[in-house]
């Protein structure tokens, strides 16, 4: 008799009508369907892969025999209920839970998920097809599969580290076997995205994250042709975009190559349009070559010159290797001569981090040329990384709130489950009031001069003398009846709201049905108002470093900025395509 297999990987949707194809359950779903035995005794049905009430999904699934769930932060919670309603409606079925947000350290596990019975660690593929085989047998022992935490009785029995897989090992690609057929023909009205892997492994090891490991420490790449034929599925399906989910896009020397063979595809048929990457963490010529590339074809989505941090005691803490700084600028007006953009990720709140050290270091961003591309995150708590152990927490006395994760500009699902995540707000190095003092500063940065409302301004006072840093805390004291100050009473509403468990996004019907990061809602509710009275407020705070501030300055910046009127005063349209889609090119500027 055959047995029905369902596969879920949820992820939320993106500006209403954009998904990903579930790329990590189609390799599963590959991989064991290569097998005869597998292939002849299962039927694999769609996976499962857009947020909908758990209880419908459950209640739409034909007599599941086993539910192979992947799991990210994104999707724990929705996961969780997905199971506990399969276990309620179909008592004998098999659930098995992997991906990232499996924990490693499985002990006591399934006292608090009773519902779960197997946890895949690493690479899932094998893994899940000797699951699956072994559920064949009249009595199954799971315990002879390496690479799982197996739930006997509510106690959590883990067997033997499974070995990584060679590149012989790799699965088949879930493109080229026809596992996402089926969802492009029954979703016409979705803009799929297509998600690309090109190697596995990670030579880094930084503590927050949690892709290097000791085991996962080697590259190893996928066949150059099983890239490129998926390239070729792809642009023949018009995918627009491509997500590049390698730890370290380029890294290889091939990648230039690959790359070449993309941009030939997209000039024969138009697709795909973009890519996205994790760029390598050391920015060199290969790098560049490649993002000069892309820009020229109009499919480069920026450039990240890694940082994380500028504080050498901090980068020692998190295991970091950066730039050096002193190519720093180098680097940045090297691209911007190409009109590459770049951009520079900074984390907030990691060890050692004091908040004259983080402000001091956007100060430098600043100053090395780094105008529109200062991305500031929450630093997050991921549970298989080395951050995330009571070791290393209790080393730094971190501290941090459970709160709902910030999806920024997805769609909220048709579902009443809220994700959540583990966010630092405080080390040893930076007290509660810094952290507040620092997420403030990192939102007036952001705000104000990496979304270009007081750029020129701030550039122009720092030629004059005056720190970026002075003006930026300037900006923090204004008064509150004033649009800045509305502004900075909102930033705090949000602070207080996440340090509480509360959501460090909003949402905002005006600009579309999408999830901001504050400082993009702050954008909006500035250019959507009252520019012009903006900038009459804002002259009465420079003239408190320049007196009489020069009108010219703050003319040009105010003729500079686009709004809504260049957009037929369509708030939406101007909020996708100059804040979510423009931001990393900086499109809120006129040159």
């Amino acid at each position: 008799m055959t047995r029905n297999v369902y596969l879920s990987q949820i992820n939320n949707k993106f500006g209403g009508n954009k998904a990903f194809l579930p790329y990590s359950v189609g390799l599963l779903q590959a991989y064991a369907k290569a097998q005869p035995d597998l292939n002849e005794s299962y039927k694999f049905s769609r996976p499962i892969f857009l947020r909908e009430n758990p209880r419908n999904v459950a209640e739409s699934l034909d007599k599941p025999d086993v539910l192979g769930i992947s799991c990210y932060v994104w999707n724990w919670e929705w996961n969780n209920e997905l199971a506990k309603e399969i276990r309620g409606q179909h008592p004998d079925s098999l659930i098995v839970l992997g991906g990232p947000q499996v924990p490693n350290r499985s002990e006591g596990f399934f006292e608090e998920h009773p519902y779960i019975d197997i946890l895949v660690h690493g690479e899932g593929e094998t893994i899940f097809s000797d699951i699956l085989r072994e559920h064949l047998k009249p009595n199954p022992n799971y315990l002879r599969i390496p690479g799982i935490t197996l739930n006997q009785g509510g106690i959590s029995v883990k067997t033997l580290q499974r070995p990584r897989l060679t590149e012989n090992e790799f699965p088949p690609s879930p493109y080229l076997t026809g596992e996402f057929e089926d969802i492009l023909r029954e979703y016409p009205d979705l803009e799929f995205h297509a998600t690309s892997e090109t190697h596995r492994g990670c030579p880094f090891s930084c503590t927050y994250c949690d892709w290097g490991s000791s085991i996962f420490t080697k590259v190893r790449p996928f066949p150059d042709e099983r890239i490129k034929s998926e390239y070729d599925w792809i642009s023949a399906h018009g995918i627009k975009m491509i997500y590049n989910a390698d730890a370290n896009f380029g890294i290889l020397l091939r990648d230039e190559t690959l790359t070449d063979y993309l941009i030939s595809l997209k000039e024969k048929t138009g697709y795909p349009k973009q890519l996205r990457a994790n760029w390598t963490k050391n920015t060199h010529g290969r790098i560049f070559n490649v993002a000069k590339k892309l820009n020229r074809a109009g499919m480069d989505l920026g450039v990240t010159l890694s940082l994380q941090s500028l504080d050498p005691h901090t980068l020692e803490n998190i295991r970091r290797k950066n730039i050096k700084f002193d190519n720093f600028t180098d680097l940045v007006q090297r691209y911007e001569q190409e009109k590459i953009p770049t951009y520079t990720e900074m984390i907030l709140a990691l060890p050692g981090e004091t908040y004259d050290s983080f402000s001091n270091g956007l100060e430098t961003l600043l100053e090395g040329g780094q105008h529109s591309g200062i991305n500031v995150y929450l630093c997050t708590l991921l549970p298989n990384s080395e951050m995330s152990t009571q070791e290393y927490r209790n080393k730094y006395k971190i501290r941090s709130v459970h709160s709902p994760i910030l999806q920024n500009h997805a769609t909220p699902g048709k579902d009443p489950i809220t994700e959540y995540s583990d966010m630092v707000v405080a080390t040893e190095s930076m007290p509660p009031q810094d952290f507040r003092k620092s997420f403030l500063f990192s939102w007036a940065v952001q705000t104000f001069h990496s979304l270009g409302l007081a750029r020129d301004i701030a550039n122009y006072l720092k030629s004059q003398g005056v720190l970026y840093r002075k003006f930026y805390e300037e900006l923090l004291s204004a008064n509150p009846d004033t649009l800045i100050g509305q502004r900075v009473a909102g930033a705090n509403r949000c602070l207080d709201r996440g340090l509480n468990g509360g959501e460090w996004g909003e949402i905002d019907l005006r600009y579309g049905p999408i999830i901001w990061p504050i400082e993009e809602k702050s954008f909006l509710d500035i250019v959507t108002r009252d520019v012009k009275l903006f900038y009459t407020q804002l002259e009465k705070i420079v003239n408190h470093f320049i007196s009489p501030f020069p009108k010219d300055v703050i003319q040009k910046q105010m003729l500079r900025m686009r709004t809504p009127n260049e957009f037929g005063g369509d708030i939406q349209e101007y909020a996708k395509k100059v804040v979510w889609f423009g931001r990393k090119f900086g499109f809120f500027l006129k040159d």
